[in-house]
């Protein structure tokens, strides 16, 4: 149904910056450049699905789709505006970009054969954001755009199904596009006649999708994320909707639909998709289970790679339009845990799929998953399919791109710059036209709580920092005071404060505390342990064996990862002897080393008490996966072993969720959402503290 016509959009709860405003610092950035000098920056010097990609003139693809270069590219913007990037990259997004531009024809149209809309939507918004960070370039990019979106709103009327352009693909991800037609309208405003075109686009290419997916009676991801149609136990499922990435991407689908008709209805729908995919798929670490197919609850199910860092992106739209910290808290979980978990250490090899319970990565004897190959869960260049190889790049740079945010004065509010995910960074940005204003962030977060800030502005503002939902409250102080326990000023989980003209500091500290919870779908008493935004496992050793090496670069191979002992890992946790280790320096703050995210390297672990379960958990067939959850409390047996518990993200085989024992004290039900330990009141550490 179209909308009637307004000058405006709903205006969302936050705004973006624009590309190119925010820079990672400190850790993250090491992470991002590492990544940059790995399959996330080197793909166009030796890579073919890149490097003669068939939008810049080759012959290489892995589809009909033609997505490579266009996944690729729009990564490679974000990377190249938020952190020094290697010259090659910039060159190529650079050349890539003028190619483009240059290949458009009299009707609007560029790239290759065939004329599908879908593959063209990542290259409009790497451009999009390509004409933020460079405001000289802006005119010619936005003219570009303009062309083909005038291109598609003649070819989505006709008649000629072929002719739209949307395909089975496209017509599932169209929320891609209603994203890109609400940055023109916005930022780039024109004439009344195409304004009007873009609002009705808006909605029209939804329903334009939904009658050509030719499910539901034309009602679209409405109807299958409802509660009579939705697929609850990941069984058997396999249509387009089922599709993992494409059920992440349309995650924001109703609530970019919101900002166009202003109906609860979508905002009620928009709240509603996310619940029910998490009640019934929902892992620990941030993402949702999916092999190719919405895969359940069961542990040794996978979940793509382009799911998680499309995830990212879906939730980052979802906080920034309504404002509500799950949506953040979800993102920061995706970004510590589940993106570092399907990449190496050295993010020279990504995986297919990630397994929350990962006991090997090896081709399988028995394939555990519904619809990817046997090798979908080992390590290296393109395992199953090259989509996560050519799109995995997507994830850090923006994530860094999306850290900060501001609030618009209206309603009551007063203008403020917020920062969402507490990563080091650097903002820049011009605030009410004349104050310009500059934010350094130094932390090593999520490994510690406190965040340094360095302020220089033109002009008092007022900035604010977003409070995790995990978070026991806030402790503040400005320059060189002691910090303090803050028990007002933070609405909406959201602690602000005014920041003076000049140049000033603040810190700021959030409590945490380990925290046991029950695992969706498991018997009782199979448990998450997490701590803040980290979620912990237990390792598994392994040793290495090459199964194959790209001939142009020997740096990307696909390894298998073969676990040492069989059964060192078959054990139940005492829960009661969870001990959190810091190993952060306490002293002088340092930025944390590369790598963070890797077997044994992070800064942080969970000692405790273990005892064998060997005799009473024995894996499927040939060991290689566990079917299901591990079994409920067992007594203990034997003298305990010591266990570490690792940072999910970090340990490439692990065990997750834990067993945990029977004593005493832990008869009865643990309750079915969670239960907190070692609970205290905040500890406040000093100025060049960060202890937790």
């Amino acid at each position: 149904m179209d909308s009637p016509f307004r000058q405006n959009l709903v205006p969302p709860a936050f705004r973006e910056l624009p590309m190119g405003s925010i820079k990672s610092a400190g850790w993250i950035d090491a992470q991002l450049q590492a990544s940059l000098a790995a399959l996330a920056g080197q793909q166009q010097e030796f890579y073919a699905m890149v490097q003669d990609g068939t939008f810049t003139g080759g012959n290489t693809t892995y589809s009909s789709l033609n997505e490579s270069q266009p996944y690729y590219f729009q990564a490679a913007v974000a990377a190249v505006f938020t952190t020094n990037a290697p010259e090659s990259l910039r060159n190529w997004v650079d050349d890539t970009l003028t190619y483009m531009i240059n290949d458009q024809d009299q009707s609007g149209w560029f790239g290759p054969e065939p004329k599908i809309l879908w593959p063209r939507w990542p290259v409009l918004i790497g451009a999009m954001h390509y004409a933020e960070a460079v405001p000289e370039k802006a005119s010619q990019i936005v003219d570009f755009i303009y062309k083909f979106v005038v291109a598609t709103h003649e070819s989505l009327r006709s008649t000629d199904n072929e002719a739209t352009g949307l395909e089975r693909w496209g017509c599932v991800r169209t929320a891609e596009y209603t994203f890109i037609l609400q940055w023109l309208f916005e930022n780039h405003p024109r004439e009344e006649n195409i304004q009007k075109m873009l609002w009705e686009d808006m909605t029209f290419i939804r329903t334009k999708g939904n009658e050509l997916a030719g499910d539901f009676e034309g009602k679209g991801w409405p109807a299958f994320f409802s509660e009579g149609i939705f697929n609850k136990d990941g069984q058997g499922e396999r249509t387009m909707r089922s599709h993992g990435v494409n059920a992440a991407m349309a995650l924001k689908e109703a609530a970019l639909q919101w900002r166009v008709t202003n109906n609860q209805a979508e905002k009620d729908e928009a709240e509603h998709d996310w619940e029910i995919v998490y009640r019934y798929h929902g892992k620990e670490a941030g993402h949702f289970s999916a092999d190719e197919h919405l895969a359940g609850l069961s542990p040794e199910r996978g979940s793509e790679t382009c799911l998680v860092v499309e995830l990212m992106w879906s939730a980052s739209l979802m906080y920034a339009i309504f404002g509500q910290n799950e949506y953040a808290d979800r993102v920061e979980r995706l970004a510590f845990n589940s993106l570092p978990a399907c990449m190496t250490g050295d993010w020279w090899g990504r995986q297919y799929v990630q397994q929350e319970m990962q006991l090997t990565s090896q081709p399988f004897k028995t394939n555990p998953f519904n619809d990817v190959g046997e090798d979908s869960n080992v390590f290296g260049l393109e395992t199953n399919y090259p989509c996560c190889t050519v799109n995995h790049s997507q994830g850090l740079p923006r994530f860094v791109s999306r850290s900060f945010l501001k609030r618009e004065a209206a309603n009551g509010n007063e203008a403020m710059l917020l920062q969402v995910y507490l990563i080091p960074s650097i903002c820049q940005i011009t605030l009410n036209e004349d104050n310009n204003v500059k934010v350094t962030a130094e932390t090593n977060y999520p490994f510690e709580n406190t965040v340094r800030y360095t302020f220089k502005a033109n002009k008092e503002f007022r900035f604010g920092v977003r409070v995790p939902s995990w978070s026991g409250g806030v402790c503040f102080a400005k320059d060189a005071e002691e910090l303090e326990e803050v028990r007002t000023n933070y609405d909406d989980h959201i602690f602000s404060f005014i920041v003076p003209a000049g140049d000033s500091k603040a810190r700021i500290h959030l409590s945490s505390k380990i925290k046991v919870t029950q695992a969706a779908g498991a018997p009782e008493g199979v448990v998450h342990i997490s701590k803040g935004a980290l979620l912990y496992a237990l390792p598994i050793e392994y040793d290495l064996k090459e199964i194959r090496k790209d001939p142009t670069e020997p740096k990307a191979v696909d390894n298998a990862r073969l676990p040492k002992d069989p059964n060192s890992w078959k054990v139940a946790i005492d829960t009661d002897s969870l001990e959190f280790q810091d190993k952060t320096n306490k002293t002088v703050f340092t930025p944390l080393a590369f790598p963070v995210f890797d077997d044994g390297k992070a800064p942080s672990s969970i000692k405790a008490d273990a005892y064998s379960m060997k005799d009473s958990w024995n894996p499927v067939d040939d060991g290689q996966w566990n079917k299901g959850f591990p079994p409920g409390p067992s007594k203990p047996v034997g003298e305990p072993i010591k266990v570490e518990l690792q940072p999910y993200g970090a340990v490439k085989l692990r065990v997750c969720p834990l067993a945990t024992i029977k004593s005493n004290e832990k008869q009865g039900s643990m309750g079915i959402y969670q239960r907190i330990l070692s609970y205290t009141r905040f500890i406040l550490p000093s100025s060049t503290s960060s202890q937790k």
